[in-house]
């Protein structure tokens, strides 16, 4: 369910938050994300003096135990939106981190790996395993952009370069939701940092 969202109508207390009348504990909260686009517009080529305008948007997600997902979206350069939207997002991640990491070492505890964005991550042996295929520090490059994390070979050959640049053939962990809680994660079971 996708609202835009009216910092009036989201209220937190001690145990969870409200929003158009329904109260969602912050132990139901499973997973989190923010995303914030900006977009240019532009009028006979990608000029700045061609340049008709920029809009700028942000959601959040807040996927809950049941299954079910709220998005809340704020767009079109409302800075009181995309603040209401940032302040729910700091509050919500606070409330719910040690909950949201809980969930991904218990999955490492009981089967050995935790899954994140259809990779499966195994702690012990440090490898992240997609598939059949497996990443190691020592035979993959990991490359971080905003919202996910690439993972090309250290030994590219010419021919996986120019499939993954003409065509697009990237792999690609997507970091958007838990993005406050996995990278402390690879940070602390895989020696993964970025500046």
């Amino acid at each position: 369910m996708a609202v835009n969202i009216d910092p009036s109508n989201m209220q937190f207390d001690e145990g969870g938050f409200q929003y158009k009348g329904t109260y969602y504990p912050f132990a139901d909260v499973v997973h989190l994300g923010l995303k914030r686009v900006q977009k240019t517009y532009y009028i006979g080529g990608a000029k700045e003096s061609n340049k008709l305008g920029t809009e700028e948007a942000s959601s959040l997600g807040i996927e809950l135990n049941s299954g079910e997902v709220q998005q809340f979206l704020g767009k079109t350069n409302s800075p009181k939106e995309r603040e209401a939207i940032d302040n729910a997002y700091s509050i919500l991640s606070q409330a719910t981190f040690e909950s949201r990491v809980a969930f991904y070492i218990e999955g490492a505890n009981k089967r050995g790996y935790f899954v994140y964005s259809g990779f499966k991550f195994y702690p012990s042996r440090q490898v992240i395993s997609l598939e059949e295929r497996e990443f190691t520090l020592s035979n993959t490059n990991f490359l971080r952009g905003y919202g996910y994390i690439e993972l090309r070979s250290k030994n590219e050959g010419f021919l996986q370069k120019m499939k993954r640049e003409t065509l697009g053939s990237k792999t690609v962990i997507n970091t958007l939701w838990d993005s406050d809680v996995i990278f402390p994660l690879l940070a602390h079971f895989f020696g993964l940092r970025w500046n």
